[in-house]
Parts: C-alpha cells; sequence; structure tokens
C-alpha cells in the first residue's frame, strides 16, 4: 500500500465516525425566537410593502442628503469623491457604465431599503 493510500485510510478511518448516522450536532449557539426574527427582517418592496411607520418629505431628505452625503456624492449628487447619483434611468452600456441611482433603483422604497442596510 503506498503512502498516500494509508494516509487515506487513516483519514477516513478519524473523519468517517463524524458522518456516521448517531452522530451528535454539536450544541452551538440557541433557539433563536420569531420576535428577533423579526427584527432582523427588514426587507423593503417597491409597493411600500415593508416600510417603518412614519412619512417624510422630499424638502426633509434635502437636509439629511446636505448633512450626511453631499460631502461624498457632491451638491444635487453630482459626484464629489463616490459615486454620482444623479442620472438618466438606463441600464449600463458597455462605453458608458451608468451606476446612477435611476439605472438600479427606480423606485423610492428599494432607495429606502439600500441606504437603511
Amino acid at each position: 500500500m503506498s503512502t498516500r493510500n494509508r494516509l487515506a485510510a487513516l483519514v477516513l478511518l478519524f473523519v468517517s465516525p463524524a458522518f456516521a448516522a448517531d452522530a451528535v450536532a454539536p450544541s452551538l449557539g440557541a433557539p433563536i425566537s420569531n420576535d428577533e426574527i423579526a427584527k432582523w427582517d427588514l426587507s423593503v418592496f417597491p409597493d411600500g410593502a415593508g416600510l417603518p411607520p412614519g412619512r417624510g418629505l422630499a424638502k426633509d431628505g434635502a437636509q439629511l442628503f446636505a448633512t450626511y452625503c453631499e460631502r461624498c456624492h457632491g451638491a444635487a449628487g453630482r459626484g464629489a469623491t463616490a459615486e454620482e447619483l444623479v442620472g438618466p434611468p438606463a441600464p449600463p452600456a458597455a462605453g458608458h457604465p451608468q451606476k446612477t441611482i435611476g439605472a438600479y433603483w427606480p423606485y423610492a422604497t428599494t432607495l429606502f431599503d439600500f441606504i437603511r442596510r
């Protein structure tokens, strides 16, 4: 028997019991409750399903943008150190990859979901 075959047999000897039908699963973590799962279920859909309670206005969003986003995304979202946000809602083309919100997130609800995450 070659050294390679001996090594394979030795590995199987020690690994096989781990895959046996009567092997005990490790006790890792703890069961999670439905309430805990709900805290992480944050999906928001284009029709607005999944949005948190509340509401907002565009002028409120403009103030938030000025405070948290403008430094990197530029005035009016025209780009600075981060990607430009404003552009036509057209898919990327080979010569000009359109990486703006309109190309990827055509719904305000989907954009909200992305920003929140």
